[in-house]
């Protein structure tokens, strides 16, 4: 399994330039991070303590674990602001799952899209259980 850490990144504020990797946490980061208007990300998005938790609350090193539909399988690590981004190229759907202190979330079905806060938000939407939460 090839790994990949979540890094730097052309980061961008409402989509205008100037941010940084912790900009922005909760937002779905595809929408501005489509390779247009900022590097394109496949697979993006925050870790939170708790499905509930505010914006401004996330996770530290989380191992976000990530399947594709062929079988390739990788694994990108939350920032202090706990968002990961990766510009891998993936085949939806996706299987993904969270690893924290030896312990695992995955999600009950896969997924479509990569933007994983579009779905997982405060309020949440598309069926989801709220924001990304460790296990």
């Amino acid at each position: 399994m090839r790994a990949r850490l979540a890094g730097a990144a052309l980061a961008l504020a409402g989509c205008g330039l100037g941010g940084s990797p912790t900009m922005r946490p909760g937002t779905d980061c595809l929408t501005c991070h489509d390779g247009g208007r900022a590097r394109r990300w496949t697979v993006a998005g925050t870790v939170y303590p708790t499905p509930s938790s505010g914006s401004r609350s996330g996770v530290l090193d989380a191992h976000v674990q990530i399947r594709d539909a062929g079988g390739w399988s990788f694994e990108v690590q939350t920032n202090v602001a706990g968002n990961f981004y990766t510009a891998e190229s993936v085949a939806f759907p996706l299987q993904v799952c969270v690893v924290l202190g030896g312990a695992a979330t995955c999600m009950s079905a896969p997924v479509d899209y990569g933007g994983c806060n579009a779905c997982h938000a405060q309020p949440p939407a598309g069926g989801a259980p709220g924001r990304v939460a460790v296990p």
